[in-house]
């Protein structure tokens, strides 16, 4: 069984100034509506029906931050908010192990200026972990629950539940 996941990554060493983004969205106090960027998304269906969001923010390594939510998906707003507001580059991954494809995409200032697509990738994995050494980031993709286990080690952890949730 392979595994599915979206992250994201953000140049810059401000972990407290991203988890305000982060929250200002999650809250409701700051709409943002989603790019229409070349990456395939889960996000707007899946949140559609989600009445709880939940998001990991690591630690600053390298001057990169990394963002993952607990479905396993990017805002790509909250994404392109962040770059526009740090005026930082974000990148996102999208990996599918279970049907062979993967892709990223890079921002900056709010401005997509890189991205790449496979829909039938022989290494997923392998395909989004050399663009994100080649762009100097030291983390790999994570999943949520290996995210979860690092807020004991200071990661962020910020979670929302919307009106009618249990």
């Amino acid at each position: 069984m392979g595994i599915n996941l979206e992250n994201l990554f953000i140049q810059s060493a401000d972990s407290a100034a991203i988890a305000d983004i982060v929250q200002s969205r999650l809250d409701g106090s700051v709409a943002v509506s989603q790019p229409d960027w070349p990456l395939p998304s889960s996000f707007p269906s899946i949140i559609a029906k989600d009445l709880k969001r939940k998001l990991v923010i690591s630690l600053p390594d390298s001057s990169w931050v990394l963002v993952v939510e607990s479905n396993e998906y990017v805002d790509h707003g909250m994404a392109r908010e962040i770059s526009e507001r740090l005026s930082c580059k974000v990148v996102i991954i999208v990996v599918s192990e279970v049907t062979g494809s993967a892709g990223y995409l890079v921002c900056e200032g709010g401005k997509l200026i890189e991205h790449r697509f496979e829909e039938d990738s022989q290494d997923p994995i392998g395909l989004v972990d050399k663009k994100l050494r080649s762009l100097g980031i030291p983390f790999h993709p994570f999943t949520f629950s290996h995210a979860i286990a690092r807020t004991r080690n200071g990661w962020i952890s910020r979670a929302i539940k919307k009106a009618g949730s249990a």
